[in-house]
This record gives structure tokens, sequence and C-alpha cells, in this order.
């Protein structure tokens, strides 16, 4: 690999200047006030005897609902409204004692909450025209299904393309904003987990956005609008191939991946910049099956390169892997989710899994090892999350095991044996969108609760296009999913 060891940061965005500032590490995020608002409360806290030490350079922290506590000197937002610095408040402790308390502090309801992510564009007023308005679902979401996670799907673009539309939630957002009111609006969706009890932040998740795509597909790939336009995902893989050459005078291999970190830098910062610091990607599908429709997202059907480039998108977005296999820290501008698990491309007859015609996924000459090998580059690489596809597996069997005729989803032979116990997968597992309530190939016949605990019970985390935290709940009241699975 030519990865560079450091990463850099800061050239000029081609969004133009977005004025509102906005702070969302993934470790350790706080809404910043827009300009005139003096945010919360400032006020003196006991320590909880942890070193005050300098522990670096603090983050800028702002608040719009709850105070902000000071202890020795340093700031911390008192997200519980206690008055007393907890660990999970903490930005010097580490990420993971910090989840830890956060988690001993949720309610069962709470922590079922955080399995949930669906849809919540930006809105219009049609009264006044404003856009980057909050939607009627928003406060219902956060406060009754008590989620944190949610999907953007409006076009984010110029001022004289910014479009006010009809009101609601759903694939297509008919309201397109500007780069100012994409991060208002963020920032007023972080405000509503900033009032939560427990004052969890929140994570907002996105498609790819940064390639020209004159057809951009509802619930596949947004219009690039105001961000930099890249050529697409089969375009960067063969600049890097052409980089390669040129550097080499030879025939390209593995690609040179100073392509992708150029991609990286410029992507993650226009991002970070809005305040959307998911991705429900890249997709490390082999375009192995021409006539799938979706190979148009593929970066290769070549193994090699394909894991070459899953390896630094992962380092380039998220950062580089640290002693503990992990790769997210203050610095990360976009945790990735990677999919179609365990590859989405060998397709049967080339047909698509969103419908049922399609469920059937092949993989001729036994090649399932060979599409996996770009999911073990971006596991390497400490990759966030993981989002299994839809598709059935259909006369696979793969280091001597027959996998059963289940999507992939709610199938704990793909999910907890190979992901996790064979490949070593340590993030979260992401389903992809409505397997619960429209794509649940497999398990057509079971409820809605049964499908829910399939895919809990078979490893799946977080349920995609699902807002029901009650379903969870009570499938945990009447012993079908243990709590000690939701924690």
């Amino acid at each position: 690999m030519t990865r560079s060891s450091t990463r850099r940061r800061g050239r000029g965005l081609a969004l133009a200047a977005v004025a509102v500032p906005l702070s969302l590490a993934v470790t350790a995020a706080a809404v910043v006030p827009p300009p005139g608002h003096a945010g919360g409360g400032d006020r003196a806290a006991a320590s909880s005897g942890r070193d005050e030490g300098n522990h670096g350079k603090p983050p800028e922290l702002g608040a719009r609902v709850k105070d902000t506590i000071t202890v020795k000197g340093r700031t911390f937002k008192d997200l519980n409204d206690n008055g007393v610095l907890d660990p999970y408040e903490d930005w010097r402790l580490p990420a993971g004692e910090r989840g830890a308390d956060l988690v001993s502090r949720m309610t069962l309801e709470e922590k079922a909450g955080l399995m949930l992510i669906d849809t919540l564009n930006a809105e219009c007023d049609p009264a006044t025209g404003t856009r980057g308005t909050l939607g009627a679902s928003a406060a219902d979401y956060v406060e009754t299904q008590k989620m944190h996670r949610f999907i953007f799907r409006n076009t984010v673009t110029s001022e004289d393309k910014a479009v006010c539309g009809e009101p609601g939630d759903g694939f297509r957002a008919t309201t397109s904003v500007t780069p100012r009111e994409a991060a208002e609006y963020m920032n007023s969706v972080q405000e509503l987990g900033e009032a939560t009890r427990l004052g969890i932040p929140v994570l907002y998740k996105s498609n790819a956005r940064n390639h020209i795509d004159p057809d951009a597909r509802a619930g596949i790939n947004e219009s690039a609008g105001a961000f930099t336009a890249f050529p697409k995902e089969a375009g960067l893989a063969a600049a890097a191939l052409g980089e390669e050459a040129a550097r080499t005078g030879g025939a390209p291999t593995t690609g040179d991946m100073s392509v992708v970190e150029d991609f990286t830098e410029v992507m993650g910062a226009e991002w970070a910049s809005i305040g959307l610091r998911g991705m429900y990607g890249y997709m490390a599908d082999l375009s192995t099956e021409p006539r799938w429709y979706r190979t148009h997202e593929t970066f290769t059907e070549d193994a090699g390169l394909s894991a070459n480039i899953m390896g630094s998108l992962v380092e380039g977005l998220q950062g580089p892997v640290d002693e503990d296999g992990q790769s997210l820290s203050p610095d990360t501008s976009v945790a990735l989710t990677m999919k179609h698990f365990p590859g989405g491309g060998p397709q049967e007859l080339g047909l698509d899994p969103h419908y049922s015609f399609g469920k059937t996924q092949v993989y001729p000459g036994d090649a399932f090892g060979y599409h996996l090998k770009p999911f073990e580059a971006a596991i390497a690489a400490g990759v966030s999350s993981i989002m299994p596809y839809y598709g059935v597996p259909m006369g696979v069997t793969h280091d001597g095991v027959a996998y059963d005729r289940t999507g992939m989803a709610f199938s704990g032979q793909i999910v907890n044996e190979l992901l996790r116990e064979k490949l070593g997968f340590q993030g979260y597992v992401n389903s992809d969108t409505g397997i619960i309530t429209d794509r649940a190939w497999g398990l057509e016949e079971s409820t809605v609760p049964e499908r829910v605990a399939a895919a809990v019970n078979g490893g799946t985390d977080t349920l995609s296009g699902f807002h029901d935290v009650a379903t969870i709940t009570d499938l945990v009241r009447d012993g079908l999913v243990t709590e000690e699975r939701v924690t």
C-alpha cells in the first residue's frame, strides 16, 4: 500500500464557507451555539478524584440546553444536569470507559432506542418558505422512541437551486438546502439530543454524495449539489491504477492510493462542516455480475484492488488504526458503514434484492471467499460498522459451513459466526434499510417482532428504517431477546 501515515486536513472547501460552526467529534460530541446565543450556563463542580493533568488540547465545547461545569479550570458539559462531573462527561477519559459509564446509566428503553435508525430529513415551513426546519417526526423519534441515529437524504446545494418542498420524511427528500441551512438543521437536531435525560448526541449518516451522478437514485446515493463532485467509484479506482502506472512505468496492480487520500480529505472536511459524521458506505461489493444495477457504485471487480481502496477509505475518513484495533478518534471526520456483507455483487441473473424477485445471491465458481477480501481489509483498518445485504445465500458452502437460506442480516451464521468470530469484527452491525417491514427475505411469513428478534439475536445491532422502540423492549420483557444482548 502507498497510504501515508499522516492525514492532511484543512484544505479549502468547494462548498464555499459554511459560517455556522459545528463541533461533533465521534467520541466527544458537542453542539455549538449559533451566533449570538450564549449557550448553557457555567457552574463549578466537584472533581471525582481523577487526575487533573493537561491531557492535551481541550475540546471546544458549546451548549444550548444543558449547563457546562468547570473542574479545576477545565470545562465539561453536564449532560445529565446533575452538577457533578460523571465519567461519561469527562473528555479526558478513554472512549471505552466513557461508553461503559454511559450504558450503566441508561434505561432499557434508552438502550433499545440506540438500536434504531431511520430517515429524518430537513424540511421547509410552507408558510414562511424557511428551509432546514425540523419535521413533525423529530420530537417523536428523539423524545418518545429514544433515537439518536438518523439518515439524511436532503440535497445540499446552492442558494439559487435550493427548493422548499412538501413536508414529510422518506427516501425522496423534497426540500433541498444550502450548506448553512444543513448545518443549522443538524444543530437543531443535536439540540433535541442534548435535551434528553442523558444528553446523548446524534449521529447522522448519508449515502454517497461526492460523485458526478446525473441520475442519483433515492435510497441509493445522493446528488453532489454543493459538494465537490469526483468521478464515480470506478473512476476513482481507474485513476488510482493510472497513477500507479505513471509512477512505476509498469502494469498497475493495486493502485496508487494517493488518489483515494485526496478524495477522503475533501469529502471528510465537507461532510464534517455540516455535521454529517456517518456514512452508509462505501460499497466493498465486487462488480462480478455486470447485469446488476448497482455495479455503478462499485469500485472494481478485482478483490485485491478493492481491498486496498477499502483500507485507504477507512484510514482517510476514520483515522489510522491504533494498538487496540480501533480507528475512531476525536479527529475522525466520517465513520463508515461498509456494505454489503458478505458481498452483494453476485446477484443471480443480476437482479437486485431490493425486490423479492432478486433476493437470491449466488457465488459462481465457489467465489464466496474472494468476495470477502475487501471486507477483511476494512476490518483490519478498524471500520466502524458493517452492513449485511438483503439477499439470501443460495447453495453456499464456505470453510465447511453450509449457509442457511435466510437474509444476511437475520443469519447468525453470517453475522455472529463468520463476521464476528472468524473475521474478528469488533464494530457494530447496521442492517440495510427496511429489513423488518419490507425486505425480510427468508422470514416473509414472520411477524415484525419475530423479525426483530431474529435480527438482534442473529447479531445485527442497529435496525435501519425502523423506529418502534417498544418492539424491542416488549421482546426483552417476553424473554425473546435478553437485556444483556441489548446492553
